[in-house]
């Protein structure tokens, strides 16, 4: 299984047993290779849990906000049994059939209608990052055995305030620029990583894009890459204001330039 910006990705159909993570040590314990090449131990319990999963043609990130509208008679049940049990479920990326081995669990925050039919509308709000070790498909819908990850510690121990401090005024005139009212004061309060997924949730608009940001394991980098994204889309939407300023009609930039 690749890291980064080189998911694996699996038919829906085929079982990952072939290509688990998991290995047994004498002491019963898992052993998990990190991506610098490094091993950790953890307990088995606390390294693998199993979960409903939610194929979608999304990337959740962590920390925000996803409505679905469930329909199916066997995601009507995956949400039925979250709502009881008060599990999470994985959100995970869908494309031409093909499911990536990387998502997010999503937890339910709201039923927002539900039907006379059964359909329901729901929140969600991302939570955590998660890699796919095997997929189960006893039940209707799938499950998957997954482990959790989260960014690694940055080599650099100086504190990300430029980086943060940049991010944020850009999402900040984004925002302004799309006519958007924004409360920014939040944002200061967010860690580096939670502020990270915001503004990759904010700026990454590709699907293949997302995902990669999603498994990176770099606050660093991933706070840099959003920067140039929304320095791109700052200077974009500035021109855009300004030719139109200049015809007196509303215009698209990228026909312009194509």
């Amino acid at each position: 299984m690749c890291y980064g910006g080189s998911p694996f990705s699996v038919p829906l159909n085929t079982s990952l047993s072939q290509t688990t993570l998991r290995s047994k040590s004498n002491s019963g314990r898992a052993l998990l290779h990190s991506i610098g090449g490094g091993v950790k131990l953890y307990p088995m319990e606390e390294l693998f849990r199993r979960i409903p999963l939610f194929p979608l043609e999304v990337v959740l990130m962590p920390g925000t906000p996803l409505p679905l509208h469930i329909f199916e008679e066997r995601y009507r049940k995956m949400v039925g049994r979250c709502r009881e049990t008060g599990e999470e479920f994985g959100v995970v990326s869908l494309a031409n059939q093909i499911m990536m081995s990387a998502g997010c669990t999503a937890r339910i925050t709201n039923v927002l209608r539900e039907y006379d039919d059964g359909r329901l509308d729901i929140m969600t709000q991302g939570r955590q990052r998660f890699f796919i070790s095997e997929v189960h498909e006893e039940l209707s819908y799938l499950e998957g055995t997954v482990h959790y990850f989260e960014d690694e510690t940055e080599s650099d121990p100086e504190p990300l305030t430029d980086e943060i401090t940049r991010g944020i005024d850009l999402f900040k005139q984004v925002s302004a620029l799309a006519q958007v009212p924004l409360d920014p004061a939040f944002l200061y309060k967010l860690p580096p990583e939670e502020l990270s997924f915001v503004l990759a949730g904010t700026c990454a608009t590709e699907i293949e894009e997302r995902q990669r940001l999603l498994e990176l394991r770099s606050t660093h980098q991933r706070l840099i890459h959003c920067i140039i994204t929304l320095e791109q889309t700052v200077n974009r939407m500035e021109l855009q204001k300004q030719v139109e300023q200049a015809v007196g009609k509303p215009i698209n930039v990228e026909e312009l330039r194509n």
